[in-house]
């Protein structure tokens, strides 16, 4: 079985070619126009996408990428939260259960820092069953449209959904 041969380990800047591949094929220019880009984008610097590499996590098979979900530090009204996404797999290896254990991971890695929660914006239908809520309407405020029914949290330990409240920035643009 392919599970049982792949590796999953956190994300290397070697890895971005990769990454930015399988996001071309699965996402296409429009990912560019999304809330959650921009988010990410914010903390980009000249060697660095604006996610936390430490926290994002690739699934490799025989030396090669073929999984990746990215985790961005943000800062959400007086909260730190992660943004969870983008979230991609080959796909020659979809249906594989891949895409469920890099958000396994991700989630259980996430426990480990001192975020509060993780953001998304996605399918509650899918992200559900992982512990994703949405987030209650008026909320939250990011810095271009999205669909607010598709704003989904999940808690990181004892802090409700709906104490998520205030406008999202990128943790690096944030001056305490």
């Amino acid at each position: 079985m392919i599970l049982s041969k792949l590796t999953f380990r956190s994300e290397e800047f070697d890895d971005e070619e990769a990454i930015e591949k399988l996001n071309d094929e699965a996402f296409g220019p429009a990912r560019y126009t999304k809330a959650a880009h921009y988010l990410r984008r914010q903390g980009a610097g000249e060697h660095t996408s604006g996610h936390d590499a430490n926290l994002s996590i690739v699934a490799e098979l025989n030396s090669k990428v073929i999984g990746s979900v990215r985790m961005t530090p943000l800062k959400l009204g007086v909260k730190k939260v992660l943004l969870l996404g983008p979230i991609v797999v080959d796909g020659n290896f979809r249906k594989l259960a891949i895409g469920s254990q890099l958000m396994k991971l991700a989630i259980e890695n996430a426990k480990q820092t001192e975020f509060t929660g993780i953001i998304l914006v996605g399918d509650a239908a899918y992200y559900q069953r992982f512990g994703f809520k949405k987030i209650p309407k008026g909320h939250v405020t990011l810095p271009l449209p999205h669909n607010p029914e598709r704003l989904l949290a999940h808690d990181l330990g004892g802090h409700p959904i709906d104490g998520l409240v205030g406008t999202v920035r990128h943790l690096g643009l944030v001056f305490e």
